[in-house]
């Protein structure tokens, strides 16, 4: 749980106090979990990002100077320390360790900007899928491309009043709930990857 003054909680399934981290001064936005089930990510409109383990007192603490909505930690984030964070600028930006350094060094690599505030952020395998004001897209990491832009529709009510959600069914199934409308989004390959709506409601 994310709370409004920055602090994160960790409970069991009766309410127990479990763990808690106070890397925000300002309210958390997006929490996100690695694929493992060992690290939690979160965000915050102070600008800052925090990486916590959940075994252990490894952690990590990012700054942007600017306000964050939405994080996601890559699914390999033990072995590759990377995550996507994005927020009111329109920025996404990939943070990632260099190879090269042992000392905490990271490289930051910007996949998009231009649409308006970053909303929401999924990632599943090397699919990494966010939203903007005008709709969805989504970046295959594997071949630094693009996959595709699912448009947000027209009569849709405002985007930063109704937050949108992103759901991965399985690696090639994503759901995208947002307001009054759900899309059901599946990603194919032949010789390239791509994405098309196999279901609308």
């Amino acid at each position: 749980m994310g709370t409004s003054y920055g602090a994160v909680y960790l409970t069991d399934h009766l309410g127990n106090l479990i763990k808690e981290y106070h890397s925000h001064s300002m309210g958390v936005n997006a929490i996100s979990i690695d694929g493992a089930g060992d690290y939690i990510g979160t965000c915050s409109d102070d600008g800052t990002a925090g990486v916590n383990s959940l075994f252990d007192e490894e952690s990590y603490r990012y700054t942007f100077q600017r306000p964050m909505k939405a994080i996601a930690l890559s699914p390999n984030f033990r072995d590759d320390k990377a995550f996507v964070v994005g927020g009111l600028d329109g920025v996404l930006v990939l943070r990632r360790k260099k190879k090269w350094s042992a000392f905490g060094k990271s490289k930051d690599t910007i996949i998009h900007q231009g649409d308006g505030a970053i909303y929401a952020i999924s990632w599943r395998k090397s699919i990494i899928a966010w939203a903007t004001p005008v709709g969805i897209k989504m970046y295959d990491r594997e071949t630094e491309e693009r996959i595709t832009f699912i448009e947000r529709p027209a009569d849709a009510p405002r985007p930063d009043e109704f937050r949108c959600h992103l759901v991965w069914v399985n690696d090639a199934t994503l759901l995208i709930g947002w307001a009054n409308w759900v899309k059901v989004a599946v990603i194919r390959q032949s010789h390239v990857k791509y994405c098309e709506i196999i279901g609308s409601f």
